[in-house]
């Protein structure tokens, strides 16, 4: 298991990881501008995915890696909450 604290320590691949790929930077920067609770509240997301013009497998493709990213950023935020917990 990776130690959260040794990313970006030393030079092993799991203290390390590889930079995004366009494809997924791009999904990145634009979950973080578009995830928002406003978005959420006023049922806005369809209407920004229509926005991208993305084709039937490019749209596929988006929101599996969108969905990761929504994953991984709940995830975070639970470790996190655990950690404060724990440390009080």
């Amino acid at each position: 298991m990776t130690d959260w604290g040794e990313i970006g320590e030393g030079d092993h691949p799991a203290q390390n990881p590889p930079p995004l790929g366009s494809g997924d930077a791009m999904a990145f920067r634009w979950y973080n501008e578009n995830a928002t609770g406003f978005v959420k509240d006023f049922g806005i997301m369809p209407t920004l995915l229509n926005e991208l013009g993305l084709t039937h497998g490019g749209r596929s493709l988006f929101l599996m890696k969108v969905s990761l990213i929504h994953r991984t950023m709940i995830d975070l935020a639970h470790k996190e909450a655990e950690e404060r917990n724990r440390h009080g």
